[in-house]
């Protein structure tokens, strides 16, 4: 969809209260704003055989930037092309192919990638939501 790009990286972001190294994916409306809403925002990534849905998402303050939120190898098995979808609720507002999600993801930046930071990987995300 020609109105949205889309960013993926290695970044540092706050959970709960402590930084964690995770992906960020981020969808930036080019004309017009992300209207806010009842329903709680996502990001998701799709391809013909699986997809993974962000574990956070939120909305910049300016409403043109949706930031979803993934561990750090829940996107391992998307080989090659994939979609990235995004919305409210259970409504698809759009979505963006993505022609390499492995090939899309920039690095974690120098000045943070000495840091001894945990990773928010899968066995992290299962450890805090499991009972």
């Amino acid at each position: 969809m020609d109105n949205f790009t889309v960013e993926i990286s290695i970044t540092a972001a706050p959970f709960n209260e402590e930084i964690r190294i995770m992906i960020r994916i981020k969808v930036t409306m080019i004309l017009g704003k992300f209207a806010r809403r009842a329903y709680q925002q996502f990001v998701k990534v799709k391809d013909t055989t699986q997809s993974v849905t962000s574990f956070m998402c939120n909305m910049s303050p300016n409403q043109k930037e949706l930031n979803g939120y993934f561990a750090t190898d829940a996107l391992a098995s998307f080989t090659g092309a994939a979609d990235v979808e995004f919305g409210f609720g259970p409504e698809v507002t759009g979505y963006v192919p993505v022609p390499s999600i492995q090939a899309s993801i920039k690095p974690l930046p120098p000045i943070l990638s000495g840091t001894s930071l945990p990773e928010a990987n899968n066995a992290w995300l299962q450890s805090i939501t499991q009972p």
